[in-house]
């Protein structure tokens, strides 16, 4: 079992790359001296992306990769990470904090607050994964940027006279939403 484990969250490449090889300049860790990494993902396809493009660029500097890709919903792939089966998992920092914060009857917990801002989320992550009583390090915040939109069809937005997410408020027995299947029990999505 390995002692030490990153989570990837929201992490950019070379955040990933500096935290398993290298540290200003000079090797802290060689490729050849390190196990292989196991690195897991969520079910959806972008999860799965920045699973493969983390594996390639860990596999082009000689490190063994070891895909666990589309483990299923957060609750899975957490478990997963959490029990040890996987090293390494990419995660969206704010979606991954309010798993750990919403809805907990840890006072503690609760306290942390999920912002707009992708650094604060990361440092709120930490300190949620600690207090959980995780082992592990969230890494550095991306340049790029995710944000959850709602689309509708022209005609649909023409028919009710929607302009904001707020206005399918009046016409949601009206329409027909699609969502993940994982949305009930995700409390980012639910309450949206």
């Amino acid at each position: 079992m390995r002692s030490t484990r990153k989570l990837a969250l929201g992490a950019s490449l070379l955040a990933s790359l500096a935290m398993v090889g290298t540290a200003g300049g000079s090797a802290i860790v060689s490729a050849q001296d390190q196990p292989t990494v196991r690195i897991g993902s969520d079910g959806f396809y972008e999860s799965q992306l920045m699973a493969e493009i983390y594996a390639q660029a860990l596999e082009a500097e000689g490190f063994g990769v070891e895909r666990l890709l589309a483990i299923g919903a957060r609750d899975a792939r957490v478990q997963a990470f959490e029990s040890g089966q996987i090293d390494l998992t990419p995660e969206y920092v704010g979606s991954g904090l309010g798993f750990y914060v919403i809805g907990t009857d840890d006072e503690e917990l609760a306290a942390i607050e999920v912002t707009g801002d992708g650094e604060t989320n990361r440092a709120n992550l930490q300190q949620a994964l600690d207090i959980a009583g995780v082992d592990a390090t969230v890494l550095a915040v991306s340049a790029g940027e995710d944000t959850n939109a709602a689309v509708v069809r022209s005609d649909t937005a023409e028919e009710f006279g929607l302009t904001s997410i707020s206005d399918l408020a009046a016409v949601a027995d009206q329409v027909t939403f699609g969502l993940p299947p994982e949305c009930e029990a995700n409390p980012l999505c639910s309450t949206a």
